[in-house]
């Protein structure tokens, strides 16, 4: 006999809703174990999302310290013009070096690239922070 046709359509979207979310779900834990630490700060330079490396790096125990704080909070003082610039220049960046600030207030050298998320307009939504540990380097030299 079969299901009418409006349970039908009602079954295939519930199936492509939950296609999507599990889609969601991986690419959100792909970003939480990916193993360079890494931001993502809205057009207001506000930390929008945080990955687990991103919190060993810093030394905060949660998401909670990190998120809806700028970005600015993590950059140390004498690199801070150097971060605005690179995030006003609306352009992919590679290998910049910044010293963030960890929670307890230690300097970490780092090496920051920056690519941007823009909507349909072109206009940049948001901007993506990959950023490397660059200690033993600095140690070494």
């Amino acid at each position: 006999m079969g299901w009418p046709s409006d349970t039908q359509s009602i079954s295939f979207e519930i199936m492509e809703d939950l296609q999507s979310s599990a889609k969601m779900n991986k690419k959100n834990l792909i970003f939480d174990l990916h193993p360079e630490a890494t931001l993502i700060i809205n057009s207001n330079s506000i930390i929008t999302d945080c990955n687990k490396a991103f919190l060993e790096f810093c030394r905060c125990k949660s998401k909670d310290g990190v998120l809806n704080r700028s970005i600015l909070d993590f950059i140390a003082k004498n690199d801070q013009t150097k971060i605005v610039d690179v995030l006003n220049s609306g352009c992919k960046l590679t290998n910049i070096e910044v010293n963030f600030v960890a929670e307890d207030k230690r300097e970490i050298p780092a090496e920051i690239s920056v690519n941007f998320i823009r909507d349909l307009t072109g206009r940049i939504a948001d901007a993506i922070l990959s950023i490397r540990d660059i200690s033993e380097r600095k140690r070494v030299l």
